[in-house]
C-alpha cells in the first residue's frame, strides 16, 4: 500500500511541474510617441514561448494562446537545451500611463510610456495583469497539469530606433545585450539601432506585484 501511494505521488509530482516561458516583444520608438499622441490603441508584436506539453494537447495549447493573448498567430516549436517549447507571435499594447494606471484588461503583459515634465523625458516599461495571468494559470493546471508561475517567465524586449532623429534610452537594473547593467546607462541610438534589454529578476517580480514597472526612458 506504501509503495502505491509513493508511486501516485511521484506521478503527481512529475505532472505539476513548473511550466517555465518568456515574452519577447518589439517596442519602437514611434510607437512610444504614438501612445502619447493618439488616440487610437497602439500595439506592437510580440512573441510568446511556453514549456511545450504532450502533443496530444496541442489544440488546448492554441486555444490557450487564443484565450489570453492578442492575435496569435505563426504557431511553432523550438528546442532549447533539450526543452521543446511552444511559440506565438501576439499583439502587445503599448500603454500610455502619465496620467491614468494601466487598463488593459483583455492582455496579460502590455508596455507602458509616461511622460516626464520636469527633464522633458519619455519613461517606458512593463506591466503586468495580475488578475489576468491567473487565469491563465488556472487554465494550464487544469488542462495540462503543470503550474504556470510568473517567476519561471523571462521578460525581455527589443527597443528600436525606427525614427530620424538619434535618441538617447537611459536604463538601470536590467540587462542591456545579454550583459548586466546596474546604475543608470546612457545610450545612443541612431536610426535603426536596437538595444535588447531582458529584465531582471527583481524588475519582473515588481512588474508582477505592483503592476508595472518602469526600466527606462528617452530622450
Amino acid at each position: 500500500m506504501r509503495t502505491w501511494h509513493l508511486a501516485l505521488l511521484l506521478g503527481v509530482a512529475l505532472l505539476l511541474t513548473g511550466c517555465a516561458g518568456d515574452v519577447i516583444g518589439d517596442l519602437y520608438v514611434q510607437d512610444i510617441i504614438d501612445a502619447m499622441e493618439l488616440e487610437d490603441d497602439v500595439f506592437t508584436i510580440g512573441t510568446v514561448s511556453i514549456q511545450s506539453v504532450d502533443p496530444e494537447y496541442m489544440d488546448q495549447v492554441i486555444e490557450f494562446f487564443n484565450l489570453f493573448f492578442r492575435e496569435p498567430s505563426n504557431f511553432r516549436d523550438q528546442s532549447r537545451d533539450y526543452t521543446s517549447y511552444t511559440m506565438a507571435d501576439v499583439k502587445i499594447p503599448v500603454v500610455d500611463i502619465t496620467y491614468f494606471d494601466p487598463v488593459f484588461p483583455e492582455d496579460i503583459i502590455a508596455f507602458v510610456v509616461a511622460f516626464d515634465e520636469e527633464d522633458e523625458s519619455v519613461w517606458f516599461g512593463v506591466a503586468v495583469n495580475k488578475d489576468r495571468f491567473a487565469e491563465a494559470a488556472a487554465y494550464v493546471q487544469e488542462n495540462f497539469w503543470q503550474q504556470l508561475s510568473f517567476s519561471d517567465f523571462t521578460l525581455q524586449l527589443r527597443l528600436i530606433n525606427d525614427t530620424r532623429e538619434t535618441v538617447t534610452a537611459s536604463v538601470y537594473s536590467l540587462y542591456v545585450n545579454q550583459q548586466p547593467v546596474l546604475f543608470l546607462e546612457d545610450y545612443s541610438l541612431a536610426r535603426r539601432d536596437m538595444l535588447e534589454l531582458r529584465l531582471s529578476d527583481v524588475m519582473r517580480d515588481y512588474a508582477y506585484e505592483e503592476g508595472f514597472v518602469l526600466i527606462g526612458s528617452l530622450k
